[in-house]
């Protein structure tokens, strides 16, 4: 099977600011598309994931859009209905699979994986031309699709379990031998190292966790 992974860059789409505003991403799977009063609509199912007052606010601001016609969210998990510009149909054909959700950072961008068993139909895709929406390719390749993922990553951390996870990981804190301390990363944080060891330790946890349920 062909395989493209892209990136749709666009400060204009309302996902996309919403998520830069509020500092969260989306992991959301398609579930349909159609076309209805000569507008394109896409439902997608997924998670929002970030700080969790950020995410009230995100999904309260979002709810108020008039591009959402219908929105059910339960903890973290949301169902959409949303009105989609129609130049991006094509990613939502019929003719091809969503090998992964689609990850609404928050960079203004997306980022879908995608297969077909026709590479013509992704070589199209790579030269849409799309208004306000730059396109950069991460792969284009043939291969043996091993699984497709459904689930979306659900990693909730709070700012300050986040900035305390990705301090030590940036710092060498995971390295074997290790390039930096429980010390050195407080002082960077300016908290001390009791505090910052709670806040990695739970991050810590959740990673765990996400990996013992999901990948055993």
């Amino acid at each position: 099977m062909w395989t493209l992974k892209i990136r749709t860059f666009n400060q204009e789409n309302i996902l996309n600011k919403l998520a830069n505003k509020y500092d969260i991403v989306l992991y959301g799977y398609p579930l349909n598309s159609f076309v209805k009063n000569n507008k394109f609509y896409v439902t997608a199912g997924g998670n929002v994931i970030g700080d969790k007052d950020n995410v009230s606010l995100f999904l309260k601001e979002l709810k108020k859009s008039k591009l959402v016609s219908n929105i059910e969210i339960k903890n973290d998990f949301y169902i959409i209905l949303i009105e989609q510009p129609k130049d991006i149909s094509r990613l939502y054909s019929n003719e091809l699979i969503h090998i992964e959700p689609v990850k609404i950072s928050n960079k203004f961008y997306q980022e879908y994986y995608l297969g077909s068993w026709d590479r013509k139909i992704l070589s199209e895709i790579i030269k849409l031309k799309i208004k306000n929406v730059k396109i950069e390719i991460l792969k284009f390749k043939k291969d043996i699709i091993n699984n497709i993922s459904i689930k979306s990553v659900n990693l909730v951390f709070t700012k300050k379990q986040k900035d305390a996870f990705k301090l030590a990981y940036e710092q060498g804190y995971y390295e074997f031998p290790r390039k930096s301390e429980l010390e050195t990363l407080s002082k960077r944080m300016k908290i001390s190292i009791s505090t910052y060891q709670a806040h990695l330790r739970k991050a810590e946890k959740k990673i765990m966790d996400f990996f013992n349920k999901y990948l055993n």
